[in-house]
């Protein structure tokens, strides 16, 4: 593993509280790939998941109102994964990457897949609630962290 940065540093501790509060198992990975049939949900591109080509996308982002729970997660190409991050209305990105005259299917199939798994909406809220009390959390952890990180970037420095 290569140097990590200060804010590296700073989101590994958040994205750990934030797995505490709001995980995603790897029995949700194995579902979200058996349903989809390997295959990425905007775009519909083969994928195998030996080869690690899959991705684990938010319908709606983390950093909105997005959580970990399996209804918000499908299965995603690299690409897709990659320009997705820019656009947040998951509809509206099918509109652009669904194969021609696929969109309703696709759009169907994402929608069948949360109808599966729905979480009511009193769980919803209670783990947005967790995950910004995790984040504030993080916040507070970050001024330790970082002077922790200053001292010992200075001790290595003069190690070497």
């Amino acid at each position: 593993m290569g140097k990590k940065t200060k804010s590296q540093v700073n989101n590994d501790v958040r994205t750990g509280l934030l797995e505490v509060v709001d995980p995603f198992k790897d029995f949700d990975k194995d579902q979200v790939w058996k349903y989809f049939n390997s295959t990425c949900s905007y775009c519909g591109l083969s994928l195998i998941r030996a080869n690690r080509n899959g991705h684990m996308d938010h319908l709606i982002s983390k950093h909105g109102d997005g959580i970990n729970h399996v209804s918000n997660r499908v299965l995603a190409c690299g690409k897709c994964n990659e320009d997705k991050l820019e656009k947040n209305d998951w509809e509206l990105f099918l509109k652009l990457k669904a194969p021609e005259g696929r969109y309703d299917e696709f759009k169907k199939r994402i929608e069948d897949w949360q109808s599966k798994n729905e979480l009511s909406e009193d769980k919803r809220q209670q783990l947005i609630k967790l995950r910004e009390i995790a984040i504030k959390e993080a916040t507070k952890i970050s001024i330790p962290v970082n002077e922790a990180f200053n001292l010992l970037k200075k001790e290595k420095d003069k190690c070497v």
